[in-house]
Formats: C-alpha cells, structure tokens, sequence
C-alpha cells in the first residue's frame, strides 16, 4: 500500500510559517526572561512588585510611586504597610482651593514642626520616601547624627502662587506644599542621639 504524497508548499506560506515560529521562539525567550526577573531581580527594580516604603530606591520606584500617587487607596496602603501611622483630614472646598485625598502625618516619619500638618497623600507619600531614603541617611553619613525634626511654613493655605491677587494657584491650595529647613540634635561627642 502506497502512502498519498503531500504537495510542497508555497514558499509564501513557509515563509509565514518560519516567522510565526521565531515569534512563538521569541515570546518564550521573553517569558523565560520575565520569570527569571521575577526571581532573583530586587523587587524595587521590577515595575510589578508592589511599592514599599522599607526597600531602597531602585529603577523601578519612581514608576511605582507615580502609581500610587494616583490612587488614594494604593498610597495609603503603601503608608500604612511602611509603619507611617497617619489620621484622614476632612475634605475642604473653597474656590480653587481644596484638600482632597488629604491626610495628617502622625509618626513613622522625620517629625514635622508645626505637627500634623495637612498634606495630600501623594505629598505624604513623597515626605516619607525623602525621610527615609534620603535625608536621615544624608544626615546620619555627613553630620553623625540623625534630623529629629523638619519644620515647615504650612501646607494649605487658600491663596495664588507668591500671594498675588491674579495668576496660577499655589500648591499651598491644594495642600500640596513643601517643607523648609532639617533641626538636628545638640549631642555631645560620642553620646547617642535620641529621637
């Protein structure tokens, strides 16, 4: 008994067929690469990890935390996991000015002076990222001793940029202002700092 023979194909379609397979070869290389990444990659490198406060700064953060600034839920969630303890301020309206997503700052943070300020939680988000990554950690490598409190002028206050009567906002009108200078401690040399 004789086998049917199959006719040869057009080369058009073994050519389509040549590039779907070193497509699929592809997505599995990709996918290989992705799991491996998933593995043994920091966490605070890969944009699909979850944003912690306690991790050091890595490709990914700022990726992250423009996610989480977005979303309320998501920002105080990265907060709360990252020990920052915080009470919700009330929402105000008046005019262009307003506090939305707006939160007060209560410990797990470089403490603020005048306490409590109102913020909003992308503003928190950032203050505590800057603490920890940044300032205690500049303070502790150059001056020997950690900053036991930022100060700051306020951060709301329902006005224009510069107080003018014309012109854009000020980010104080929206509770989203920044701070203005470090206190560190009076220590003697070789005793402890305490916060």
């Amino acid at each position: 008994m004789r086998l049917p023979t199959l006719k040869p194909a057009p080369p058009e379609i073994l050519a389509l067929a040549g590039l779907w397979t070193g497509l699929v070869d592809l997505a599995l290389a990709g996918l290989v690469v992705l799991v491996m990444a998933d593995a043994w990659a920091p966490p605070q490198d890969l944009a699909w990890k979850p944003l912690k406060l306690d991790q050091p700064l890595g490709m990914a953060t700022k990726l992250k935390f423009a996610r989480a600034a977005k979303d309320p839920a998501l920002c105080r969630k990265v907060l709360t996991e990252g020990g920052v303890e915080y009470r919700e301020a009330e929402t105000r309206r008046d005019g262009f000015c307003g506090t939305a997503n707006s939160l007060r700052l209560e410990a797990g943070v470089t403490p603020l002076s005048p306490v409590g300020p109102v913020t909003t939680c992308p503003l928190a988000l950032g203050y505590a990222f800057w603490s920890r990554h940044v300032l205690q950690p500049a303070a502790r490598d150059t001056l020997g001793s950690p900053v036991v409190q930022v100060e700051h002028y306020g951060t709301y206050a329902c006005r224009n940029v510069y107080g003018r009567t014309e012109g854009r906002p000020s980010e104080h009108a929206l509770a989203n202002a920044s701070i203005a200078r470090r206190r560190l401690p009076v220590v003697p040399r070789g005793a402890e700092p305490r916060l």
